[in-house]
């Protein structure tokens, strides 16, 4: 059987560089351990583009795996589609730039921003803890508890430490996509030999 790999494993490492240079060529007093990578596809931010192209690219992997690896399971399936899709829609509707007046950009983009990126964090926490239900080892049981109990304290520490919520948000994507590249390559592998099987 030929080692199947999700369109996720490709964006990813792209996601990696683009998080850590991309500030390099962003707006001047850009911060990694401050500020986000939302930050670096603001309105009006150099180079912003490039950040949002990432969210879209991302998003739609994500949505595409999801139809490849979750076709015997319509719930998670479900979730990953409003994840990924929530994911884009942070890309179309840009955050506010931080150093930039509220009149000149668009606030109510902004407002739309904080809805999908809300969006995105809540569906992966959602997720995670769905996939203690069709998750068959204890193991990998307890990578799903742990996934939802990092997610939820990270997303705590992003919105209660302000100096180092870049790093946190950054740590988030890091573990949060390797984790669905996990499962996206576990679960199409597991379908493979369902079919294999019952033929």
């Amino acid at each position: 059987m030929k080692a199947y790999k999700p369109l996720l494993i490709y964006i990813y490492p792209l996601l990696i560089v683009v998080m850590f240079v991309l500030p390099f060529f962003s707006f001047e007093g850009y911060s990694i351990l401050k500020h986000t990578t939302s930050h670096l596809g603001a309105q009006l931010t150099p180079n912003a583009w490039i950040m949002n192209m990432v969210f879209i690219l991302l998003g739609a992997a994500t949505i595409l795996d999801s139809r490849k690896s979750f076709k015997d399971y319509p719930v998670q399936q479900v979730l990953l589609i409003i994840f990924g899709g929530a994911l884009i829609l942070t890309a179309i509707f840009k955050h506010e730039h931080v150093y930039v007046v509220s009149y000149i950009t668009h606030n109510i983009e902004d407002q739309l921003h904080s809805i999908f990126a809300t969006v995105v964090g809540f569906t992966f926490v959602v997720f995670s803890m769905s996939m203690f239900f069709i998750e068959e080892s204890m193991k990998r049981k307890q990578l799903s508890i742990l996934m939802v109990l990092i997610s939820t304290l990270l997303s705590i520490l992003i919105f209660s430490i302000e100096p180092l919520r870049g790093l946190f948000q950054r740590f988030m994507f890091i573990i949060s996509f390797l984790y669905l590249i996990d499962v996206f390559i576990k679960f199409k592998i597991k379908y493979d030999l369902k079919e294999i099987i019952s033929d």
